[in-house]
């Protein structure tokens, strides 16, 4: 089991510096549980005529900053042979992507060229919660995490590791040929409980953001997850009420104090 590779992947908009908690908190899972763990991040890579920030400057939503002062630029190799790549020199035993909306189609375009190396790929992500059918009805995607993933996860990969049977996971869905074993969400995690984000897997240029027309060095720190408002441009009240449903849970939830001073400290 603990050679077990897992290479996470984060399709990413161009340029969107800004670390991800979610890679960093199951990064973090994955390795506590003693599994070997890998990440490919499109970050710097133009996947697009403009960047999301190029365009805020534009429309004088964000000042104007110079990310090359600190060596912040686009790298000039291809996404794709690069992804393949990764791929063929970790040698993973899964590939975990997480899926939004805006990055859908850059996630499917990736895994698409790995077609002939026959290796599991579970899906996770907003867009994986909020239309499942959708995301797993792409030949691309075998398993999909339907829910959060920092104790399913780990599970999956356990029982991938010693051979055994993962077709009822809570929180996984699975293909079996025609079918798709679709199986219920489990009790939300505790967030007081959970590892500190693994930072370890970035470049030292991600930690650089943006604001006020400078630049920052930065980490995100959760203090709570969800959302108790009803915006309704935001994903945050479809998932409160699909949590409510399914596990009759309260997705919005705060860590204690002394867990978010120990995490700061950290």
């Amino acid at each position: 089991m603990q050679n077990f590779r897992v290479l996470l992947v984060y399709p990413n908009m161009q340029m969107v510096n800004l670390l991800p908690s979610n890679i960093s908190i199951l990064s973090a899972c994955l390795k506590k549980s003693g599994y070997i763990v890998d990440l490919f991040d499109t970050t710097f890579y133009k996947t697009e005529k403009v960047s999301v920030d190029d365009k805020r400057v534009e429309y004088l939503q964000l000042r104007p900053f110079d990310y090359s002062r600190f060596g912040i630029r686009y790298k000039e190799s291809d996404v794709f042979e690069d992804f393949v790549r990764k791929v063929e020199t970790f040698r993973p035993d899964l590939i975990a992507i997480t899926i939004v909306e805006d990055t859908f189609d850059l996630a499917i375009n990736l895994l698409k060229r790995l077609s002939c190396l026959n290796i599991p790929v579970i899906a996770g992500g907003v867009q994986s919660i909020l239309a499942p059918e959708m995301v797993i009805s792409n030949e691309e995607i075998d398993i999909l995490c339907y829910g959060e993933g920092e104790e399913a996860l780990p599970e999956l990969c356990g029982r991938m590791a010693s051979g055994k049977p993962y077709d009822h996971i809570k929180n996984i869905w699975v293909k079996r040929g025609d079918r798709i074993i679709k199986n219920p969400m489990r009790s939300l995690v505790n967030l007081n409980e959970i590892p500190y984000n693994d930072f370890s897997l970035f470049e030292e240029v991600r930690f650089f953001r943006p604001m006020q027309g400078k630049i920052f060095r930065m980490i995100p720190i959760e203090i709570d997850r969800g959302c108790p408002y009803h915006c309704t441009f935001c994903a945050a009240p479809s998932l409160r009420e699909l949590y409510k449903i399914e596990t009759s849970g309260t997705y919005h939830r705060l860590k204690t104090i002394p867990r978010v001073i120990e995490e700061l400290t950290h």
